[in-house]
C-alpha cells in the first residue's frame, strides 16, 4: 500500500479538478440564522455546501460559529464537515496554539473526531508547538502569516529594518514544509504584503482572506501572491457569498473573476516560472530580488532618464527610496536587501 498523498498536493487536485481557487466560508453568523441555535447554524451551512460544491475548492468553517453552543454545536460541526463531498478538503478555522502536549490533543479534535483535513495554527510558540499538527503529511496546516484584521500590524510588522515579524514567519514555514503540507494565512487586504511573502516562500500555499466584506483587491490579490503555474493561493469567501441572493450564482462569479485574473496574469509576462526553490529567472536575479525590483517599480520608485548624481557623476537611473516612508513593508525589504552589502 503506497503512501498517502500529501495534503496540499489532494489540494491541488482538487484546484485542477474544479478549475477554481475559491474557498467557501462557512460561517453561520447568528444574524442570519433567525434564531440562533446549534441546529440552524448546521442546516444554514449544509444548504451553502449543497449550493457551491461544485465551485469550491476547499470548504473552511470558522469553530467559533459552533463552540457557542457547546456540546450541540460541536455536534453540529461534525455534521457540517461531514457533509463536505469527499473530493473537496476542509479548513477547520479555529486558529490553535498550544504547547506540545496539547497541541497534539487539538490535532486529534480537529483530524480525527471531526474529520478536517487542514487547520489554521498560530505559529507563536514555534516548531515544537507546530509538529504535531503536521507530522501527517495528510493533514496540513495554515499558519497565521500576516492577518487581515485591522490591529495586525501591531504584531506582525515587529522587527523594523531588519524583517517584519510576518516574514520571519513565512521563512520559518517554508523551512517546515518538509512534508508540503505547511501553507499561510496572508490577507487580500495587503498585497505588498502578498507580494513579499511570496518572494520568500515560492512554493507555499496562501490562503488569503479578506476579499468581499474586508474590502480586499481580488486583481491585486491574485496578482502578488499567484505562482508560476497559477495556484497556490485560496480565496476564501464567506458572507459574501452566503448573504447573495442566490450563493449558487455568486460562487460561480467569484470563481469567473478569480480564473479570468488568473488568466490574465498567466499571459501578462510578468509571472515567469521559477519550478524550483532558488531558481534564477531569465535576468539573473534570484526570485526574492525580482520581486523587489517589480515592487520599486510599481512604487515609482525607480526613474529612468538621464540624472546628475551628488557625486557628480550622471546616471541613467535614479531610486527615490523617500516614497517609501509610507511604506513600511516595502522599506523593510529594500533595508534587508541593502543589509549584505553594507
Amino acid at each position: 500500500m503506497g503512501a498517502q498523498p500529501s495534503f496540499f498536493s489532494r489540494l491541488l487536485e482538487r484546484a485542477q479538478a474544479a478549475d477554481s481557487l475559491l474557498c467557501v466560508g462557512l460561517d453561520p453568523h447568528p444574524e442570519f440564522l433567525g434564531e440562533p441555535s446549534a441546529e440552524g447554524a448546521r442546516d444554514f451551512c449544509l444548504k451553502l455546501i449543497e449550493a457551491t460544491a461544485e465551485f469550491a475548492t476547499a470548504f473552511k468553517p470558522n469553530s467559533a460559529f459552533f463552540e457557542v453552543f457547546g456540546a450541540p454545536g460541536w455536534a453540529a460541526l461534525e455534521d457540517v464537515i461531514a457533509a463536505v463531498p469527499k473530493e473537496t478538503p476542509v479548513i477547520l478555522d479555529a486558529k490553535r496554539g498550544d504547547i506540545a502536549s496539547s497541541a497534539r490533543l487539538y490535532a486529534q479534535a480537529a483530524f480525527e473526531s471531526l474529520g478536517a483535513e487542514a487547520l489554521t495554527v498560530s505559529p507563536y510558540l514555534g516548531h515544537d508547538a507546530v509538529e504535531p499538527f503536521i507530522e501527517d503529511p495528510a493533514r496540513g496546516v495554515f499558519l497565521l502569516c500576516k492577518t487581515s484584521n485591522p490591529g495586525s500590524d501591531d504584531i506582525q510588522l515587529l522587527g523594523g529594518d531588519e524583517e517584519p515579524l510576518y516574514l520571519s514567519v513565512a521563512r520559518m514555514a517554508a523551512q517546515w514544509n518538509e512534508r508540503d503540507n505547511v501553507g499561510l494565512v496572508v490577507g487580500a487586504t495587503d498585497a505588498e504584503a502578498l507580494a513579499a511573502v511570496r518572494a520568500v516562500a515560492p512554493r507555499l500555499w496562501i490562503l488569503a482572506p479578506g476579499v468581499g466584506a474586508q474590502g480586499g483587491d481580488l486583481e491585486a490579490a491574485l496578482a502578488a501572491g499567484l505562482r508560476p503555474d497559477g495556484f497556490g493561493m485560496l480565496i476564501p469567501v464567506s458572507r459574501g457569498i452566503s448573504a447573495a441572493p442566490d450563493p449558487h450564482e455568486e460562487a460561480a462569479r467569484m470563481v469567473e473573476a478569480i480564473n479570468r485574473t488568473r488568466s490574465t496574469q498567466s499571459h501578462s509576462g510578468r509571472r515567469k516560472g521559477v519550478d524550483a526553490p532558488g531558481a534564477l529567472p531569465a535576468d539573473g536575479l534570484s526570485q526574492e530580488k525580482a520581486a523587489l525590483a517589480d515592487a520599486l517599480l510599481e512604487a515609482g520608485c525607480v526613474m529612468f532618464g538621464d540624472f546628475e548624481l551628488k557625486s557628480g557623476d550622471r546616471s541613467p537611473i535614479y531610486f527615490d527610496l523617500r516614497l517609501l516612508a509610507g511604506r513600511p513593508n516595502l522599506l523593510s525589504r529594500v533595508a534587508a536587501a541593502y543589509r549584505p552589502i553594507l
